[in-house]
């Protein structure tokens, strides 16, 4: 799922990471529907997306929250990185 108002990139499933470092002890983090979820470690994640008809890959940084919903994707995190969502774009 892409969201906006999301702070972090994260993901309940493990496998997803292609570097992991576990916290020693989680870390907590309250949802947009207030619920508090456990962040359980940080790492790389790939991706890959079609621009112009090519395929291209990237590394994001994101945490591993097994109760998560479904891997989110935050476009926030992305601009402060320096992308640009297109529809950013007058």
């Amino acid at each position: 799922m892409v969201d906006g108002g999301a702070s972090i990139h994260c993901t309940p499933y493990i496998s997803d990471f292609s570097k992991y470092k576990e916290y020693s002890t989680p870390d907590s983090l309250k949802t947009a529907s207030g619920y508090s979820v456990d962040i359980k470690g940080k790492g790389e994640i790939w991706i890959q997306y079609d621009l112009n008809n090519q395929k291209r890959e990237m590394m994001i940084e994101a945490c591993y929250v097994p109760k998560c919903d479904g891997r989110l994707f935050s476009t926030g995190s992305l601009k402060e990185t320096g992308y640009v969502e297109s529809s950013d774009k007058c």
